[in-house]
């Protein structure tokens, strides 16, 4: 998959915690990462996106998913069609929870910028077998879009736990755990530096450009 595609996910989506869900917030982003090239439509599959969560096939989590693109729906971010050609409407709630449709996705478009999601990290995290992918991307979100918010002028962030945990709603513990989770996956790398006797700070990034972080830690050498 080429390392040149990538998606731009709104800044403000993606830290309205107060709006949308984590699960909400992924499923946003996967949708629009599996969009064609023609006219945009995205295939919707309960079953398949039950699969990328982690999920079984079991009724009550279809209903699940089927309640999260109804709310999607709701905040007026997706359209549903039942034909390719989106000529033919549908309404989330009458969807049958088998069946095949067609989404069109709302662009959002807030006042805090736009992050690269590029698309070998979406498929890394599309063929990972773990639960809870999404609390894994809004805490990868949250660390490599301070990449693109220019926190440094190389490829690498440095927030602390208590500010991730803070933006993003998620407990200390949980990051910290995830955060390991997504370097074994190699999505995110991040290397432990030593700022004092009780203090240690950690350097994240993105796993392909792991070796310039390495190079700016132990050699001094910037790489842009």
């Amino acid at each position: 998959m080429s390392e040149k595609k990538f998606i731009m996910i709104d800044n403000e989506f993606m830290a309205g915690t107060d709006m949308y869900s984590n699960r909400e917030q992924f499923v946003y982003v996967l949708l629009k990462a599996l969009e064609n090239n023609v006219n945009g439509a995205t295939v919707i599959h309960i079953e398949s996106i039950a699969s990328v969560l982690g999920l079984s096939s079991h009724s009550k989590n279809r209903t699940a998913i089927q309640n999260i693109l109804l709310s999607l729906e709701e905040k007026n971010l997706l359209l549903l069609y039942t034909d390719l050609t989106m000529t033919k409407q549908i309404d989330v709630k009458d969807m049958k929870l088998t069946g095949v449709y067609y989404a069109k996705l709302v662009e959002v478009k807030g006042g805090q910028g736009f992050t690269k999601i590029y698309y070998t990290d979406m498929d890394k995290f599309i063929n990972m077998d773990e639960k809870y992918k999404d609390l894994m991307f809004v805490i990868y979100f949250n660390i490599i879009q301070r990449i693109f918010e220019g926190e440094s002028n190389l490829d690498y962030s440095y927030p602390n736990i208590d500010t991730i945990e803070a933006q993003t709603g998620i407990n200390r513990k949980t990051v910290m755990k995830y955060i390991r989770v997504l370097k074994e996956h190699e999505i995110l790398y991040y290397e432990k530096v030593r700022k004092g006797e009780h203090k240690d700070k950690n350097y994240y990034t993105r796993w392909k450009d792991r070796g310039c972080l390495i190079s700016a830690l132990h050699s001094n050498e910037e790489c842009a």
